[in-house]
């Protein structure tokens, strides 16, 4: 099966998620894969631990599924060019992989 779209995540600027312009966490948004089911649940990782557990898909709005990074788990992960992904499972149990992305994570 190919590998979903990446993540973006919408408060990094130049490929930087700077940890002051994101008090409340940071969020990812997903771009909506074909035969999505309302029983889906997506976990997001960053340098390959999962940081957002099994979250519920819920519902798409406009084309996209926002899920949010709490600051605690960007934080653990300061430095640059951490890796993002996600997985999401279909009907909470098919395995569906994500391309990785990159971004710095700054104090």
């Amino acid at each position: 099966m190919a590998l979903l779209e990446p993540l973006d995540i919408q408060e990094a600027v130049d490929g930087v998620i700077n940890l002051k312009d994101v008090p409340n966490g940071a969020t990812a948004r997903i771009a909506e894969p074909p035969n999505h089911t309302p029983d889906d649940l997506v976990s997001v990782l960053i340098a390959d631990k999962e940081v957002v557990s099994d979250a519920p898909a819920g519902e798409w709005v406009d084309g996209f599924l926002s899920v949010t990074i709490s600051r605690a788990h960007l934080l653990n992960h300061t430095g640059p060019q951490k890796k993002f992904s996600y997985i999401l499972y279909y009907g909470g149990a098919n395995r569906s992989d994500s391309e990785p992305t990159y971004y710095d994570i700054a104090h």
